[in-house]
Protein backbone atom coordinates (compact mmCIF):
# COMPACT_ATOMS: atom_id res chain seq x y z
CA UNK A 1 0.00 0.00 0.00
CA UNK A 2 1.45 3.56 -0.61
CA UNK A 3 2.45 5.81 2.30
CA UNK A 4 2.51 9.29 2.03
CA UNK A 5 3.87 11.89 4.75
CA UNK A 6 2.00 14.89 5.34
CA UNK A 7 4.29 17.46 6.68
CA UNK A 8 2.72 20.23 9.12
CA UNK A 9 5.21 23.66 8.36
CA UNK A 10 3.76 25.88 10.79
CA UNK A 11 5.04 26.70 14.09
CA UNK A 12 2.53 29.74 14.92
CA UNK A 13 0.10 30.05 17.58
CA UNK A 14 -3.14 30.43 14.96
CA UNK A 15 -2.02 27.52 12.77
CA UNK A 16 -4.62 25.68 10.55
CA UNK A 17 -2.24 22.75 9.28
CA UNK A 18 -2.83 19.94 11.57
CA UNK A 19 -6.77 20.21 11.18
CA UNK A 20 -6.29 20.23 7.38
CA UNK A 21 -3.92 17.25 7.43
CA UNK A 22 -6.21 14.93 10.23
CA UNK A 23 -9.00 16.20 7.25
CA UNK A 24 -7.06 14.80 3.72
CA UNK A 25 -5.89 11.55 5.98
CA UNK A 26 -9.52 10.69 6.53
CA UNK A 27 -10.36 10.53 3.45
CA UNK A 28 -6.90 9.04 2.00
CA UNK A 29 -6.88 5.51 0.27
CA UNK A 30 -3.91 4.80 1.25
CA UNK A 31 -1.74 5.16 4.36
CA UNK A 32 -0.62 8.40 6.01
CA UNK A 33 1.57 9.93 8.62
CA UNK A 34 1.45 13.23 10.00
CA UNK A 35 4.85 14.77 10.83
CA UNK A 36 4.67 17.97 12.60
CA UNK A 37 7.33 19.95 12.87
CA UNK A 38 5.77 22.15 16.15
CA UNK A 39 6.23 18.55 17.61
CA UNK A 40 9.41 17.29 16.45
CA UNK A 41 11.23 20.34 17.85
CA UNK A 42 13.76 20.74 15.07
CA UNK A 43 16.46 23.08 16.47
CA UNK A 44 16.21 26.07 14.34
CA UNK A 45 12.04 25.89 15.63
CA UNK A 46 13.46 26.24 19.24
CA UNK A 47 14.54 30.28 18.47
CA UNK A 48 14.17 31.48 21.88
CA UNK A 49 13.44 35.04 19.91
CA UNK A 50 10.06 33.89 19.12
CA UNK A 51 7.83 33.82 16.17
CA UNK A 52 8.54 36.25 13.03
CA UNK A 53 7.26 39.75 13.26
Amino acid sequence: MPKLKIVTTSTSKQRQGPAVAMRFAQHAKFEVENVDLKVVNLPPLDDPRGEAQ
